[in-house]
């Protein structure tokens, strides 16, 4: 006895011909969803400088990483290039929650330490999407360097202390800074 081949233009049995069209119209949609997730994940990284032959741990042409060392058109680019990863990768993936033991500023920019922070935590992201960094990439990254900056960032007594944000009303307020060096030279002991 032989069994028969399955006609390709029947449903699997179960499903309506109608059933399966809205499964493959769905399974596109999702296929659709995800090119859009990888290209908006592509948007958020920046090509790292490429590194000096000689110095593997200064970029090309002896320019700066840290983005506190950045002049003001190439901070701002900068900015602008990593606001959609913190907005869409830091802020609504591993912080969504804000309370006042966990603050949170959407005025984050014009805290310098906070963009400090952040900016590096962004690199190194980056550098653990790379598929050179291996499958242990994105899990040293979080274990490294995300854990790290979020205790300091969303700390009670982090960057974003000041700041509130409770249903809808946002209080943005900068800690002063301490007092700067005392230029007074100091008092030398008298000698015996």
């Amino acid at each position: 006895m032989t069994t028969p081949e399955p006609d390709p233009d029947s449903a699997p049995a179960g499903y309506t011909n109608a059933q399966i069209d809205v499964l493959t119209a769905r399974l596109a949609e999702l296929a659709a969803g995800f090119d859009l997730q990888a290209e908006q994940l592509a948007s958020m990284t920046t090509a790292l400088p490429p590194e000096d032959v000689d110095d593997p741990d200064t970029p090309a042409g002896g320019e700066p990483l840290f983005i506190l060392a950045f002049d003001d058109p190439q901070y701002l680019k900068e900015l602008e290039l990593m606001t959609p990863w913190v907005d869409e990768i830091f802020t609504k993936i591993y912080g969504p929650e804000t309370t006042a033991g966990k603050p949170w500023c959407p005025r984050w920019k014009e805290h310098p330490e906070a963009v400090a922070r952040l900016h590096a935590l962004w690199l190194a992201w980056q550098a653990a999407i790379d598929p050179e960094s291996g499958a242990a990439g994105p899990s040293s990254w979080q274990r490294d360097h995300l854990e790290p900056a979020l205790m300091k960032l969303r700390s009670a007594d982090g960057p974003f202390a000041a700041c509130t944000s409770s249903g809808g009303h946002i209080s943005h307020r900068l800690l002063p800074h301490p007092a700067l060096t005392d230029p007074t030279p100091p008092a030398l002991p008298l000698a015996a």
